[in-house]
């Protein structure tokens, strides 16, 4: 179901799984068909490992039920390194590549919801 925030939003567009808003203070993401995939962004944010949490866009706020969650604004259309990538993948974000409407453009993924948070948690520097 699409849902609409308040006045005083600008919708950025919508993916599979979430519409985005401008709002002040950032981009608000809301669910379409339920809250699971802002759930696992707002999971994947608490266990990213130190070494991979400056790639990332940050949470800023989020509803504890997955009803939404604020993001800074970032332009995308940027590029990763391919090790970056790799170490990615290798850590459980899966649904990632090295550039595109994912990344923003100083280096950092925007929508990592879809990740094995256990494989992530356990991620360390080098690890298999």
């Amino acid at each position: 179901r699409w849902v609409s925030p308040q006045p005083n939003t600008t919708s950025l567009g919508r993916g599979r799984h979430r519409a985005a808003f401008r709002v002040p203070g950032g981009v608000l993401k809301l669910p379409l068909w339920g809250p699971e995939q802002n759930l696992a962004e707002i999971q994947a944010f608490a266990v990213v490992p130190p070494h991979l949490r400056p790639y990332l866009v940050p949470i800023l706020a989020s509803d504890p039920a997955g009803r939404w969650i604020l993001m800074p604004e970032v332009a995308s259309g940027g590029r990763l390194d391919h090790a970056l990538v790799k170490a990615f993948r290798r850590c459980g974000v899966e649904d990632i590549d090295d550039g595109g409407d994912n990344v923003s453009t100083d280096g950092r993924i925007l929508d990592y919801a879809e990740v094995d948070l256990d494989k992530l948690a356990r991620c360390r520097p080098g690890s298999p």
